[in-house]
């Protein structure tokens, strides 16, 4: 059954219905066309089409994707959670716990826009469907972790697995750490073989292998070649603790020559020295050279791009958050459409500007431009005072436009667009104006509507009804059927519309010796238009009587 309202469960999620109607339902296809009184949109939902009227292609399409919801309210239900406890994404921790062995199989949307993912592990099989193929395959791991038999099994073998890469980690090979730490930098030689080492305890240590790394040899005892080796490459990491310090990451842990290339792909690090045991290069930006060294020539280059990203951390910035936990944009997006400007677009260094007026300027700069937009976005949010005013409320909890609108049905606001984000509202009552600032329309109607209500107060809002009488107090209309009887007609002319208020015309006819005579009445309701008319025709009728 659709549902006749769907504003309520919208606001409830406080997001635009055509950004909600594209996360509950991806790859939609929306069709635009322009017409002489706006724009027409529509999308199309399990085989049905949801079209949207408005003055413009966004009005239109929000009124297209309320359609949709409105009669598809299920889209409406809160999103299916497929994370599991720990936070992680059932994907992710199957394809862990299988060794990703597990075989996927993910078919084309069906007929009502579903997508059907299948996961096959072993004999055991599971799906799914969801409306995009992330959704469909969580659902499906979801499944599997639940219905796989033997899954606690599966959870040992992990961790089994875990604590072995940690003892590797730990108790790694020193001669697999030596040579991944000095790659053809080490040179071993086999100096005894066969023979029995009359210096060593150990019958069995009958090979001798020596490591010459830096002029300097280290020696290595075992009953093989690969024996002898590791140890003189234990020997040699003894000797020479600076090769444990290898590491070279950021604060966050990310490789500081990963990121360099990332964000600055025309800088160029160059080899400046190679000696024993030792590697300089140069890393050079802004006519300023940073030096890196290292015994091996990764290492070198991981320190020089350190010292570059430290002297420059604006190439450490990453897209800002909201208060909200939203991009900038998407939240400016929310208020006001905002038009920003590319000023400068070098590798490493961009600059974007939002000019609303010449009081109001706001950039963003950062290592490129989509960063720049979203700082100049959030510059805009945290310093415009216009988008920090949110609709009015009075004590109550009413909308000061609607409750002035009650009492004042007939007020005529005039509005001034200053840019983009600033309206003004302006109304005059009792001969006096009030204005109202705001970055939408209904917000600076809202502000002008409030401080009315603070000047006069509400109770004090209601208009003096007009009345129509008599000199005797008697009602006019009731007068002049009592002194014609039947001979009185009434007609209605027709109905005006001045300043936003209508205006009701009724002419009266009466028919009398002298012949039939017409009057006619104007009033903002029909009731006070033949009031006045009867009046107009008993004054002229009987002069000084009424």
């Amino acid at each position: 059954m659709a549902s006749l309202c769907p504003s309520a469960d919208l606001a409830r999620e406080s997001k635009n219905p055509v950004m909600l109607l594209n996360e509950r339902r991806r790859a939609l296809k929306w069709e635009e066309k322009q017409t002489s009184t706006g724009f027409v949109v529509s999308v199309i939902i399990n085989n049905q089409t949801y079209t949207g009227n408005g003055q413009n292609k966004k009005a239109a399409k929000a009124q297209a994707a309320l359609e949709a919801f409105r009669f598809n309210p299920s889209l409406l239900d809160n999103p299916i959670d497929y994370t599991l406890q720990n936070g992680r994404s059932p994907v992710a921790e199957l394809n862990e716990l299988t060794n990703a062995s597990a075989r996927w199989k993910v078919n084309e949307r069906d007929d009502e826009g579903m997508i059907k993912a299948t996961i096959i592990y072993r004999e055991h099989e599971f799906y799914a469907l969801g409306h995009h193929k992330r959704m469909a395959k969580n659902l499906a791991a979801k499944k599997a972790l639940e219905g796989i038999p033997f899954i606690e099994e599966l959870r040992k073998q992990k961790n089994n697995r875990r604590q072995v890469s940690h003892l590797n980690s730990i108790n790694k090979d020193p001669l697999c750490e030596v040579n991944e730490k000095l790659p053809r930098q080490v040179q071993y030689s086999v100096k005894k073989e066969s023979a029995k080492d009359e210096t060593k305890s150990d019958s069995s240590a009958s090979i001798a292998v020596t490591a010459t790394y830096c002029n300097c040899e280290y020696e290595g005892y075992g009953s093989t070649q690969k024996e002898a080796k590791t140890d003189a490459a234990r020997n040699l990491l003894a000797e020479n603790p600076h090769l444990q310090n290898s590491q070279v990451t950021l604060a966050d842990g990310r490789n500081p020559l990963a990121v360099l290339h990332e964000r600055l792909p025309d800088v160029t690090i160059d080899m400046i020295e190679s000696g024993s045991g030792i590697f300089k290069v140069n890393a050079v930006y802004g006519n300023t050279r940073f030096e890196g060294m290292g015994f091996n020539l990764n290492l070198a280059k991981r320190r020089a791009a350190q010292k570059l990203l430290e002297k420059y951390p604006v190439f450490l910035e990453e897209i800002p958050l909201t208060a909200n936990g939203l991009p900038p944009i998407a939240e400016l997006a929310q208020k006001v459409l905002l038009k920003f400007q590319t000023v400068k677009a070098e590798a490493g260094h961009c600059i974007v500007r939002c000019e609303l007026d010449s009081r109001n300027v706001f950039t963003g700069e950062s290592w490129n431009v989509k960063i720049a937009r979203q700082k100049c976005a959030l510059n805009v949010l945290e310093n415009y005072p216009l988008l920090k005013k949110d609709m009015p409320k009075l004590e109550d909890g009413r909308s000061p436009l609607h409750a002035l609108n009650a009492k004042r049905p007939a007020l005529t606001y005039e509005l001034e667009q200053k840019h983009d984000a600033k309206w003004i509202a302006r109304v005059t009552i009792a001969q006096e104006q009030f204005c109202g600032e705001g970055y939408k329309k209904n917000i600076a109607k809202a502000e002008a509507a409030h401080e009315i209500i603070k000047r006069f107060g509400v109770e004090n809002l209601d208009e003096e009804k007009e009345r129509v009488l008599c000199l005797d107090g008697s009602h006019p209309t009731t007068k002049i059927n009592e002194r014609f009887p039947g001979f009185v007609s009434y007609q209605e002319l027709g109905e005006t519309t001045s300043s936003g208020v209508k205006i009701y015309t009724i002419q009266i006819q009466v028919r009398t010796s002298l012949g039939a005579q017409k009057f006619k009445g104007s009033g903002r309701n029909k009731k006070l238009a033949r009031a006045k008319a009867s009046l107009s025709a008993l004054t002229h009728l009987f002069p000084g009587e009424y």
